[in-house]
């Protein structure tokens, strides 16, 4: 006989299963959910001594899946860092005085380092200079990295360290920003930051200790539970980036499920590690799987690196920066591929996608025995005709990031114009095709905070406002499946994402329910309680 654990009661339970569910209570036992239905039934089923949960008629859903994480990278900024996508300064001086006062806090010749600006929101526009850096903090070491890291700005003494001057070359897929002069400003873009590059073996920029990094994860969790998240997708770029997670998994364990996507080129993890030892997609357990390989082709749009057919607006000559060759791709893709390893393509210009769609075309004719579902990360600029389509024929799975259009609409209203800035994320008309969709955050690139993005997927409107292609906008039960169920879909184990018996018990309970209230409402919950493997991890009641 099932002992049960443990049993939610006087809930709205909205399973999201195919038939759209709706109960009051659900049973656990060892982590999985046996049984859904009425209150009565599963009091019943457990028995009076069992531990009950009583919602208060709270809305029950399954928690959340961030299926596009940098989490790990993420965790340091948190712990160590300067955190500029949490204070989200708007002036250029703000940016300075936060490297003044650490600085200040810090022996000379120790590291300043800082994440997640944002220099189009400054009252600049733009990243601070090395010089102006240089007046911030004259005996240390400075560089500011950008969303995502595209991009990184350095001081003079961080450059010389690096070996980095007027003399140096821009490198394939790398640019080094200059003056009149030809004099370099230290705003390095891509490749162009070469050994400022905290991510490649041979980088100056020191790298916290095993301990440092394991506690930083650690502390990052509660984050995660806050936000109802039971399971995240991080791609992985550095050897220690899984080696953290086995640690903190082996000493505490890990508090969230893992799906681990390795960079397989232009990083310190190679795709021929992976294949070289026989691993597929889904080696792993319940809590720590490989999802895949990712491969990332051009630049971020917001620093006018994504690969684009036309030139950027005042720029010319710039139609972004390729960091793969299609070449190169084409084979690492079809490597990975015939091995067995589902593939991410990061491509967000629309040059980038049909790069990414040429390679996955190329790869299923070579090996069409081979059925994977690979997935096309970001792809949110305007896409052009007939690229949504192939997608769709090639089974593609599309991967973007709603709660970019909530920061950025009117940024890439700027670059594509106002007609073509009402066509990005085009979200309803690659539903309409088949594609599969998830959703995710790209954490650190945009807040962790997933009703930020399920909030943009309902309404379209950005953070100042604006409406952008309201006709692709989605209903609260599409957006709620994009970020549940169909990120359990693309690592092929669907014992995730919806409330069926037989599935891991992860759970949230909400302050208030997203199909009861209006879309413009939706950033005002909050989470109440999270249940991970049928354990609560985090409760506010």
């Amino acid at each position: 006989m099932t002992t049960i654990d443990r049993v939610i009661v006087n809930g709205r339970v909205r399973t999201l299963d195919a038939q759209g569910t709706v109960a009051s209570a659900l049973a656990v036992s060892d982590g999985v959910i046996v049984a859904i239905g009425r209150d009565d039934e599963i009091i019943e089923l457990a028995g009076n001594e069992t531990e009950r949960i009583d919602a208060g008629g709270r809305a029950v859903l399954p928690a959340f899946i961030d299926s596009h994480t940098h989490l790990r990278r993420a965790s340091l900024v948190l712990s160590y860092y300067i955190d500029f996508l949490g204070t989200d300064p708007r002036r250029l001086q703000d940016v300075l005085e936060a490297v003044r006062l650490r600085a200040g806090q810090r022996p000379a010749g120790s590291w300043i380092q800082g994440d997640s600006l944002q220099p189009r929101r400054l009252d600049a526009g733009r990243y601070p200079t090395r010089w102006e850096l240089d007046r911030a903090a004259p005996d240390h070491p400075v560089v500011i990295r950008g969303i995502g890291r595209h991009v990184a700005a350095a001081n003079s003494l961080a450059l010389k360290i690096a070996g980095i001057d007027r003399d140096t070359l821009d490198p394939p897929g790398g640019r080094l920003e200059r003056g009149e002069d030809g004099e370099i400003t230290g705003i390095l873009h891509e490749h162009g930051k070469l050994r400022l590059d905290a991510t490649r073996s041979d980088t100056v920029i020191p790298i916290p200790t095993e301990e440092d990094r394991v506690a930083a994860l650690r502390d990052t969790m509660s984050l995660l539970h806050s936000y109802g998240i039971a399971c995240v997708h991080e791609m992985a770029r550095e050897p220690n980036d899984v080696g953290d997670y086995l640690r903190l998994r082996e000493e505490d364990g890990l508090g969230v499920r893992v799906r681990l996507y390795i960079r397989g080129l232009k990083a310190q993890t190679r795709l021929e590690w992976v294949t070289g030892l026989g691993l597929r997609s889904e080696f792993g357990d319940d809590w720590v799987r490989l999802g895949g390989v990712k491969f990332s082709i051009d630049g971020a749009e917001s620093a006018h690196n994504a690969a684009l057919y036309e030139e950027y607006p005042g720029e010319p000559g710039n139609t972004g920066l390729l960091r793969i060759q299609p070449e190169e791709l084409n084979e690492v893709v079809g490597a990975a591929h015939r091995s067995g390893l589902q593939v991410a393509v990061h491509s967000i210009g629309q040059r980038a996608v049909d790069i990414a769609l040429d390679a996955f075309e190329l790869a299923q004719r070579q090996y069409p025995g081979r059925r994977l579902r690979h997935r096309v990360e970001h792809a949110y600029t305007p896409l052009n005709p007939g690229q949504l389509e192939r997608m769709a024929e090639l089974g593609l799975l599309w991967s973007p990031q709603p709660a970019f259009l909530h920061a950025s609409g009117e940024e890439w209203a700027e670059v594509f114009g106002e007609e073509r800035g009402q066509r990005v994320l085009p979200v309803k008309t690659a539903a309409a095709l088949g594609i599969p969709i998830q959703f995710n955050s790209d954490y650190p690139c945009s807040p962790m905070n997933p009703f930020i993005g399920l909030k943009t997927a309902v309404t379209r409107t950005t953070e100042q406002g604006n409406v952008f292609g309201a006709d692709e906008a989605v209903s609260v039960d599409t957006a709620l499946r994009y970020m549940t169920a169909a990120a359990s879909y693309s690592t092929t184990n669907g014992r995730q994402g919806f409330l069926v018996p037989g599935n891991v018990a992860d759970v949230m309970i909400l302050s208030r329910d997203p199909y009861e209230i209006p879309g413009d409402e939706i950033t005002g919950i909050e989470v109440a309680l999270t249940m991970v493997d049928g354990n609560p991890v985090y409760r506010k009641f």
